[in-house]
């Protein structure tokens, strides 16, 4: 019998919440949005650092400083939120993005293989190899809305979300986010 973390009670098939840095462990969405709740995984990310840094690469409108120019932006994660099918892919020289460069209900495999790569990303599991994989699916990219931008650089999947206005790489180092100006 599977047990909420929240509130003890036995878990149905029904709408769970879970994450891959906390192995096991599963609550209620119910439970979730309860102040019990929001305070246990509050906890639980004070005391686990690869749940907070999971946590942090998926959240929406994530401030980044850019550390050359002090420029202040908003990076989202690709294929998360009301659509989760299309994958945006940054550009290699530039702040540019190439918006649902992939979509999941065409390129099933190709986006597998990328949520893969950045499930490894986001829990601090990551290699040179990775950056190869990304690399290898840059092949599959369509070559008819593939462009360069005016510095040379070209839309990658092995590309890091970089600063709008000077191009330098973010903090957050990823090659899961795309860059937007905040509002």
């Amino acid at each position: 019998m599977n047990i909420c973390a929240v509130c003890g009670k036995e878990l149905q098939d029904s709408t769970l919440i879970e994450w891959e840095a906390m192995p096991g462990i599963a609550w209620h969405a119910d439970c979730d949005w309860t102040s019990d709740g929001r305070a246990w995984f509050e906890a639980q990310r004070r005391a686990n650092p690869r749940l907070n840094r999971q946590v942090e690469l998926r959240t929406m409108g994530l401030e980044q400083q850019c550390q050359e120019c002090g420029h202040e932006q908003s990076v989202n994660p690709t294929a998360i939120g009301m659509d989760p099918s299309p994958w945006d892919v940054n550009c290699t020289a530039c702040g540019e993005y190439w918006p649902d460069a992939v979509n999941a209900s065409r390129n099933q495999d190709i986006v597998s293989a990328l949520w893969r790569l950045r499930r490894d990303f986001e829990l601090g599991q990551w290699d040179v190899g990775h950056e190869d994989d990304l690399s290898v699916l840059d092949s599959h990219l369509p070559t008819t809305s593939r462009h360069s931008c005016a510095l040379g650089g070209q839309f990658s999947f092995t590309a890091r979300v970089r600063c709008q206005r000077c191009a330098a790489m973010l903090p957050v180092r990823s090659w899961f986010h795309y860059g937007y100006q905040k509002r």
